[in-house]
Formats: structure tokens, C-alpha cells, sequence
């Protein structure tokens, strides 16, 4: 763990580095590519803003043809630290989901509540099959359970930000993944 940073006055103490999160996205792009070899065709949905960043770089690694990405809005947090428990979901009027291989593409599993709305929502929309990734699992009680069929890491109950995760859309910047320090604006 670094030094803290101090960022528009709220300090930011390195939890995860550029390097692991490198690592760890390239053992995952593996563990997916072997889980989709006997299928013809994926369809890769990408929570926006946060996945962004971690999906550019895992699919940067999986250059297989197959998967085919598309991005979603999703959010339950609204500028705060905590779910509202709503989920709001935006996505492409063209989407065709209809009886398709899904894999769900997220930045971290916290509360639950957006991966169980997306994966309702989906399902609503015919998918044939939904898996997910995700960069980060929260090792916390979940309000909602969902299978995570592949992750890059895990992480305490904090919250963090950097490499896509953000507070107030700022910290998405970041090349790793740090606490934003208790000592935050109260919402």
C-alpha cells in the first residue's frame, strides 16, 4: 500500500496497484476464453461508466471474434457512497438480446441490486444463457445474491475508486484501485 494521495481534498490510499489488476485481468480474460471455446456467439453487455476501463483492457486480451460488446447504463449509487436500492437501466434501442449467450460485464459486486435488475431485465428481453464478470467482489453480506461466475479480485467491505470506480464521477482516472478515506463530504 502507498502513501496517501490527496485529491480535491479527500485523500486516496492505494489498495490494489496497476500491476495486480493487470495480472489478475489477464488470468480472467484465460478463465473466460476456455468457458466460451464450444460457443459461436456471445453477447458481451457492459455496464457504463464504471466497466469501461476494465473491459477495454479485458478485451483487449479476448480478440476472439465471438464476443460481440455493447454498453448499458446501469446505477443504483447516484452520487453517493451508498445503493439506493433503484436500479435505472438505459440501453441501446437496437439492442437484440432475444435467445443470445450473455455475459454480463460489470465493475464490482457490492450490493447486488444493479447485477439483479440487469439480470431481470435481460432475461425479460429472452437471453438464452447469462454468466458474469466483474473486476471487483465486495467480501460483504449482499442484499442481493448473484453467481459471479468470473472475477478479477476481491476486496474488503470499503469503498473504493480508481480504474473506472468512481465517487461523484471523479477518481475513474486512476490506474489503480484506492479507499476513498472516511473523511469524505457526508451525502
Amino acid at each position: 500500500m502507498t502513501d496517501n494521495i490527496r485529491m480535491n481534498s479527500l485523500k486516496i490510499t492505494e489498495l490494489i496497484s496497476s500491476t495486480e489488476i493487470q495480472s489478475a485481468i489477464d488470468r480472467l480474460a484465460r478463465q473466460i476464453e476456455l468457458a466460451y471455446v464450444d460457443t459461436d456467439e456471445v453477447a458481451v453487455v457492459v455496464l457504463l461508466e464504471g466497466a469501461r476501463r476494465f473491459s477495454s483492457d479485458l478485451f483487449q486480451r479476448i480478440t476472439n471474434p465471438k464476443f460481440k460488446i455493447t454498453h448499458v447504463k446501469a446505477s443504483s449509487y447516484n452520487g453517493t457512497t451508498q445503493s439506493s436500492g433503484q436500479v435505472a437501466i438505459v440501453a441501446p434501442p437496437d439492442l437484440a438480446i432475444q435467445g443470445k449467450e450473455i455475459l454480463l460485464v460489470d465493475d464490482i459486486y457490492d450490493t447486488g441490486h444493479t447485477m439483479t435488475a440487469l439480470i431481470n431485465w435481460l432475461n425479460k428481453q429472452g437471453a438464452a444463457q447469462i454468466k458474469t464478470a466483474v473486476l471487483l467482489v465486495k467480501n460483504r453480506g449482499h442484499e442481493h445474491t448473484v453467481p459471479i461466475d468470473f472475477h478479477a479480485l476481491e476486496v474488503e467491505d470499503l469503498f473504493v475508486v480508481g480504474y473506472g470506480l468512481d465517487y461523484q464521477e471523479r477518481y475513474r482516472e486512476l490506474d489503480y484501485i484506492g479507499i476513498l478515506n472516511n473523511d469524505y463530504p457526508a451525502d
